[in-house]
């Protein structure tokens, strides 16, 4: 059972759905972009500056899409914890997660003090595993 009040799931599951719809646009535009760029690329005459404009760019765009099915795949997790009535409790200690770390980052998966035992023990890993 959720530590949360019913506002407060309103208001998160509020943020969580705004989020997707900008992420999912993102995620339309960025795939837009890296076919686009991957186009220019293969157009005839094109020069070698071109190319590695064009390479540096999908490469951005390729990035940002990855980045963006992360955070999509997190929000669409949430949404899951949402329906079991185990959003904003802790994975590692089952403790409830901050009403104030959830309003900052809706798809946290721990309460803070756990998020930076994690980041200790897994340095480079912190963005992934929020």
């Amino acid at each position: 059972m959720t530590h949360l009040s019913a506002a407060q799931l309103t208001q998160l599951q509020s943020l969580l759905r705004n989020r997707k719809h900008l992420l999912l646009d993102d995620l339309q535009r960025d795939a837009k972009a890296l076919r686009d760029d991957s186009a220019l690329a293969r157009e005839p005459g094109t020069d070698g500056g071109e190319h590695s404009t064009s390479d540096h760019a999908a490469a951005v765009s390729a990035s940002e899409l990855a980045r963006d099915a992360t955070e999509l795949q997190g929000i669409e997790q949430a949404f899951v914890r949402l329906a079991h009535g185990d959003y904003g409790v802790c994975m590692a200690c089952a403790q409830p997660i901050e009403v104030t770390r959830l309003l900052a980052n809706p798809i946290a998966l721990r309460c803070l003090d756990c998020q930076e035992r994690h980041e200790k023990q897994h340095p480079g890993m912190a963005a992934h595993t929020l």
